[in-house]
C-alpha cells in the first residue's frame, strides 16, 4: 500500500513536470507564493495551482521553517516592528525570500499565524505583501479576527479551494512586483 502511494506521488510529480502553465502574466517562474499550512493533503493542490499560474510554492509547516524558533521578544508597543526574537527572524526571512503572496491556514495549530499576520501587516518591510487567510466557514470568529488583524482577503476553505488557480492569479495581478520591490 505504501509503495503504491509512493508510486502515485512519483507519477504525479513526473506528470506535473511536463504540465505547462495555463496563463502567465509577465512574472518569472521565480515568483514565490508562501503557504503557511500543516495540511499535507492541501499542499499538492497548492503546488498545482501555483504551477498553473507560473509561480513556485514554498511551504512553512513549523515556525522553524521561517527561522522563528523560540518565543517572540516582548515589545513595549505591540504594533511596532519586531527588532529581535522569533518574530524579527521570521520577518527577515520573508524579506529575504520576497514572496509575492502569502497564504495562511487558520487551522495551522503549530504556527502562530495570528501573531505573524499582525507582525507582517505592521512591518514596513512586509506590509504590502498580500496575505490570504483561509479556514473553515464554521469558525467565523477566527476568520473575523484574521480580517481585523489586517488580512487582505479572508475566505472560507471551500471558497478558497473552489477555483484556486484563478484566486492566485487575481491576487498576483493585484500586486505588481515593482510595488513590492519599493516596499522592501
Amino acid at each position: 500500500m505504501a509503495q503504491r502511494a509512493q508510486e502515485a506521488v512519483a507519477l504525479r510529480r513526473s506528470n506535473a513536470a511536463v504540465v505547462k502553465p495555463q496563463h502567465r502574466i509577465g512574472w518569472s517562474g521565480n515568483t514565490l507564493i508562501l503557504a503557511l499550512t500543516e495540511d499535507w493533503f492541501l499542499i499538492p493542490r497548492l503546488e498545482d495551482a501555483a504551477r498553473a499560474v507560473g509561480a513556485r510554492l514554498e511551504v512553512a509547516a513549523r515556525p522553524e521553517d521561517l527561522g522563528a524558533s523560540g518565543d517572540p521578544a516582548p515589545r513595549a508597543v505591540p504594533l511596532t516592528e519586531p527588532v529581535e526574537g522569533a518574530d524579527a527572524a521570521m520577518v527577515r526571512r520573508i524579506v529575504a525570500e520576497r514572496p509575492r503572496l502569502i497564504l495562511m491556514d487558520s487551522e495551522a495549530r503549530d504556527l502562530p499565524w495570528e501573531c505573524w499576520l499582525q507582525v507582517l501587516k505592521t512591518s514596513a518591510a512586509t506590509r504590502r505583501i498580500p496575505i490570504v487567510v483561509f479556514g473553515p466557514y464554521v469558525e467565523g470568529d477566527v476568520l473575523a479576527r484574521a480580517r481585523a488583524l489586517g488580512a487582505d482577503q479572508v475566505l472560507a476553505r471551500g471558497h478558497f479551494l473552489g477555483d484556486l488557480p484563478e484566486l492566485l492569479r487575481a491576487a498576483l495581478e493585484a500586486q505588481p512586483e515593482s510595488q513590492l520591490r519599493r516596499a522592501g
